[in-house]
């Protein structure tokens, strides 16, 4: 398949961060909130899909995957087993870190009960 499906992630506000005793805590998740709502619709909806999605018909601005034997609507595989990863590392740059040595930074993939690393990039 094209677009396997989902692999794993984890999410958190930005907020959090702070603790919740900070007076800065509400404000940074007021503000945050409205970034992400001025800024997460298209609001002409003219940007392109990324390769191997289109347009939804019932909405313009989400993009689907074309519905397959393999992949349903939302780019999920149909049954488990059937994704493969392929994944491309292409560079880094201005990654923050050690002063005085290159940033030892890595990418680490966690798929079908493996982990799995890079050398340092």
């Amino acid at each position: 398949p094209g677009s396997p499906g989902l692999v794993d992630y984890t999410l958190e506000p930005l907020h959090v961060l702070l603790d919740s005793q900070d007076p800065r805590r509400e404000a940074l998740r007021r503000a945050l909130s409205q970034y992400l709502t001025d800024r997460a619709r298209w609001r002409d909806c003219s940007r392109p899909c990324p390769p191997g999605r289109q347009k939804s018909p019932r909405d313009p601005c989400q993009c689907v995957c074309h519905g397959s034997a393999v992949t349903t609507q939302d780019c999920c595989p149909r049954q488990r087993g059937l994704a493969q990863l392929e994944v491309t590392f292409i560079q880094a740059w201005g990654l923050w870190g050690d002063w005085f040595t290159a940033t030892d930074a890595y990418v680490k993939l966690f798929f079908g009960g493996q982990e799995l690393r890079t050398s340092t990039v």
